[in-house]
């Protein structure tokens, strides 16, 4: 697994103030042998053997350096230098150009080694990695968001119509009651009609009975 190897911290022209290495070799010398061939301003990566690669950061008079495997994310490195500057120089940056070699190597080394440990393993090192983890986590929740919305809007679209047809339905009945109504009415006055002349009649009846069919006796 590739991974950042080794690192120092180095004051013009040098005189290394602290290094840590996480894997035996010849790291150190061959740090040491290219240092002067390195420029010493800006941000800079330098591939050696075809395996590593050496990164740093100079400002100033002083060089931050790591080497990592070739294969290693450059930006991650890029990270781990600008921790371990920022780092520095809040614990020495006062008093860094009088520190002699190896000076605060007792104490920084294990800096060093503590944030190596972290830019090689913890996923959150990478910031851009993050950045686009949570750029993918709002897309993901927008997305779902909008088919939330697209589904409420289905479902809105079917109860308009659900209601359409109601209202529809609802017409419908109120004119056949109406009409039913209407058609009761008739019928019943059809059948007050008919119980009144059958009343008459009978009536009519009666009065003959009594009174003769000429009604002379009444």
């Amino acid at each position: 697994m590739s991974s950042i190897i080794y690192a120092l911290v180095v004051r013009d022209p040098d005189i290394v103030l602290s290094e840590y290495s996480r894997a035996q070799g010849n790291f150190p010398q061959i740090t040491r042998n290219i240092l002067s061939k390195l420029p010493r301003s800006g941000k800079f990566s330098y591939t050696y053997n075809e395996k590593y690669c050496y990164h740093y950061i100079s400002e100033e008079n002083i060089v931050f350096i790591c080497l990592s495997d070739a294969e290693f994310p450059r930006r991650i490195c890029f990270l781990f230098l600008d921790d371990i500057k920022s780092n520095f120089m809040k614990r020495y940056g006062q008093v860094v150009n009088t520190v002699i070699a190896f000076g605060v190597n007792a104490e920084f080394a294990e800096v060093l080694k503590t944030r190596m440990i972290y830019f090689n393993t913890d996923p959150n090192a990478d910031k851009l990695q993050t950045i686009r983890s949570s750029v993918d986590q709002v897309k993901n929740i927008m997305i779902e968001n909008i088919d939330k919305v697209l589904a409420r809007g289905e479902k809105v679209e079917l109860l308009v119509k659900k209601s359409e047809v109601m209202s529809e339905q609802a017409i419908t009945m109120k004119k056949r009651a109406i009409q039913v109504r209407r058609k009761m009415w008739f019928q019943n006055i059809k059948l007050y009609l008919v119980c009144g002349c059958v009343f008459l009649f009978l009536l009519l009846l009666l009065m003959m009975s009594v009174c003769s069919p000429d009604f002379s006796e009444c």
